[in-house]
């Protein structure tokens, strides 16, 4: 029996770098969000405060080498469970 060996690579996929650049943002929020890709197209997810930092987040995820287009799922304004805790709390 022969056994075959493939190249394993240690460098991150597509998504993973991705999220490695929204990290690296001095945003706050856009460290929390998600990278999904599948065949070149990125999806976007989580939560943001303000639309202006959801398009910050797909022009920064736009510029990883293997992006072909981006699915923006970010949802807009605070999160329901953190928003139900500021009601509480006010």
């Amino acid at each position: 029996m022969k056994i075959l060996s493939l190249p394993v690579s240690c460098e991150p996929d597509v998504g993973e770098l991705a999220e490695q650049r929204l990290h690296e943002s001095p945003y706050h929020f856009l460290k929390r969000l998600k990278c999904d890709i599948h065949e070149g197209v990125l999806t976007l997810r989580g939560h943001v405060p303000y639309p202006q930092l959801a398009s910050c987040a797909e022009a920064i995820v736009s510029r990883v080498d293997g992006v072909d287009a981006i699915i923006n799922c970010l949802e807009i304004g605070e999160p329901a469970e953190m928003a139900g805790g500021l009601r509480r709390g006010a």
